[in-house]
């Protein structure tokens, strides 16, 4: 291969060999359309059919200052010198290249590479850990001839300082791809020139890493293409820890990543939209978690198909919106997987298409000043745990299989319904609420049903209508139903009812049905408050019902005392039709129920302190070992 040298200030051609009139001519005919700039350049042809190198710094003709790649060139070395070293002689050195052309190389250091068609292939040198170094600026302006990179397994092209994208460019082989801490990366759809998409998209198994930054516009998009759908390893989209993927100003359009990203880093919106549509993994330590963050109102990160997480992901940001699902019922589904955390700190939303799961061992909390409005499903799996302490309107359903506690407010109304499977426990905190009563709309409530599991209610449970039909239910807060659209509460007759917090008093806000239903009920004394109480400020039908009395912390009650467990303001029915059990640590008790529904206390049989069963024991001993002693009559 001819050699060729270079000087800075350089304006003539130097060459191993003089060149022919017609390689003058052909290269000033093609460079003919290429702008002119006014700093040296590198430019590399095709002549005669062979590979042939020029480099200077003015290249006679009407085009100045252009470089241009023709057809095939391999570029490895250039005046017995690495590409890298040749480079950083031509300050902001430029490539460009016309459709067809190819490059392969090892480096390029401070180059602006517009890519208006061709390829750079980057092939496995050395150890094959290849590095495109510096200012590097990618234009790849042509929507009809995209441009390409291609990086040989195990090479690697790293961005190591800032990056433009403006266009179309694809990135293919089966190395990686890096955008290096420190760097930005800008995929950018200026409109300039003619309509394009600004695009990254990843070919044929290429792995893109950032580390940096990577910025978007509006129209703007990272996808990928795989002619291998069963190559599981192919076309990886890695966002490191520290990373970062930012939308801005997006709107109205709004940016995309089509392909699946796996994400440790953060991803944001400033003001505008920003969807992930091909779903992935996040997740990030307690220390660095994974963050999805919202900027300016309006300003939505939407969430589609289906997003793992995996680690810590904290939900965060300003007056814009975390999306799960498409408004127009675009699917999309969240997972929070087993050792997963979701921390939602600002707004979220779960549209009619989405979906939230947490699944066993996963977990999700909501802060205070947190909004959730969710008009997608929310389940909650056998393992996995909710904390809300924030606001969630709820228009869909919320099915719990695991843990689920209520610090702050869940509310909503028609189309909603809360739903407690076998196994699961639903807490409601005082000053904490379940309302799925008119909240907003003037239309119909929602419904709250217990199949099974239990729930401990210390703050407010509301609905249009309130079913416990089986587990177990306790607390010392208020149970309430729309009057307009259901007649009482109901317990059915496999629910165990233990009212309070030992003990405690549980209040029904209107009438209850509770035939067959189990109550236990505590008591530790005979003042006020000593002992279990279920108030109701309506009517009570206990048919068939049964009420198990318990006297704990060492109290006996005496004889001819009552005890006003329930409490009903309207009639009471069914009483004579109740099972009554009475125990105690400390003795017998017998008792019954009166027509007021009182407990009144027949008798009382206290069981001996140790010490006297000790001196009763000890009494019967001595009396036997007197009566073996005593002489036998003759």
């Amino acid at each position: 291969m001819p050699t060729a040298t270079l000087s800075r200030r350089a304006t003539t051609l130097q060459a191993a060999r003089p060149l022919k009139a017609l390689a003058v001519a052909a290269a000033l005919v093609l460079t003919a359309a290429v702008p002119a700039r006014a700093e040296p350049l590198l430019l590399i042809g095709w002549h005669w059919g062979e590979q042939d190198q020029w480099v200077g710094g003015r290249f006679p003709g009407p085009t100045d200052d252009v470089a241009f790649i023709e057809r095939e060139v391999r570029l490895t070395t250039l005046a017995g010198a690495p590409f890298a070293a040749t480079a950083r002689h031509v300050p902001a050195a430029d490539l460009f290249w016309v459709p067809g052309s190819q490059l392969s190389a090892a480096r390029l250091d401070r180059t602006r590479v517009d890519m208006r068609g061709g390829l750079l292939a980057v092939r496995g040198a050395g150890a094959g850990n290849e590095t495109m170094l510096g200012l590097t600026r990618i234009h790849a302006n042509g929507p009809v001839t995209p441009s390409v990179m291609t990086v040989v397994s195990p090479g690697e092209v790293r961005f190591e300082s800032d990056s433009t994208i403006d266009g179309s460019l694809d990135l293919r082989g089966h190395g990686r791809f890096v955008n290096a801490a420190g760097s930005t990366m800008s995929i950018r759809n200026n409109g300039i020139d003619f309509d394009r998409t600004g695009g990254l998209t990843l070919f044929f198994g290429a792995s893109l890493t950032n580390r940096g930054t990577i910025s978007l516009d509006d129209g703007a998009q990272i996808g990928s293409r795989n002619p291998d759908p069963s190559d599981v390893n192919a076309l990886r989209f890695e966002n490191a820890p520290g990373g970062s993927i930012a939308a801005v100003g997006t709107l109205p359009g709004g940016a995309a990543i089509t392909t699946r990203l796996d994400n440790a880093g953060t991803v944001s919106v400033t003001d505008g939209l920003l969807t992930l549509s091909a779903g992935g993994t996040h997740g990030g330590t307690g220390a660095l978690p994974a963050q999805w963050l919202s900027g300016a109102a309006g300003s939505r990160l939407v969430l589609l198909d289906e997003h793992v997480v995996t680690g810590t992901v904290h939900a965060a940001g300003g007056p814009g919106w975390v999306a799960v699902g498409g408004p127009f019922g675009a699917a999309g589904r969240v997972t929070v997987g087993g050792g997963g955390t979701l921390l939602s700190a600002s707004r979220m939303e779960v549209n009619s298409g989405g979906q939230i799961h947490v699944a066993d061992l996963g977990r999700w909390r909501t802060e205070a000043g947190s909004f959730t409005i969710a008009s997608g499903a929310i389940e909650v799996q056998a393992g996995g745990s909710v904390e809300h302490h924030g606001d969630l309107q709820l228009l869909s359903s919320f099915t719990n299989h695991g843990a689920v506690r209520i610090a702050g407010q869940l509310y909503g109304d028609q189309g909603s319904a809360f739903v407690q499977r076998s196994g699961a426990r639903l807490e409601i905190d005082a000053g904490g609420s379940l309302n799925l009563t008119d909240c907003c709309t003037g239309r119909p409530p929602g419904s709250f049903v217990q199949e099974g599991g239990s729930t401990l209610v210390n703050g407010l449970l509301r609905a249009g209508g309130v079913r416990f039909e089986s587990g177990t239910l306790g607390g010392s807060g208020v149970i309430e139903y729309t009057r307009a659209f259901s007649s009482a509460v109901f317990f059915g007759p496999g629910l165990t009812v233990r009212i309070g917090n030992s003990p405690g008093a549980l209040t029904i806000d209107g009438n209850l049905q509770a035939s067959g239903a189990v109550f236990d009920i505590e008591i530790a004394g005979s003042g006020a408050g000593s002992f279990d109480q279920l108030v109701i400020t309506g009517d009570a039908d206990l048919t068939d019902a049964v009420v198990n009395f318990q006297f704990i912390d060492g109290f006996l009650p005496a004889v001819g005392d009552s005890f006003s467990w329930l409490e009903a303001a309207g009639f009471a029915t069914g009483l004579d039709t109740l099972t009554v059990s009475l125990t105690s640590d400390a003795g017998t008790v017998e008792g019954s129920i009166n027509n007021l529904g009182r407990l009144v206390i027949a008798s009382v049989t206290p069981v001996p302190e140790p010490g006297t069963w000790a001196l009763w024991m000890g009494g019967l001993a001595a009396l036997g070992f007197v009566a073996r002693r005593r002489p036998k009559p003759r």
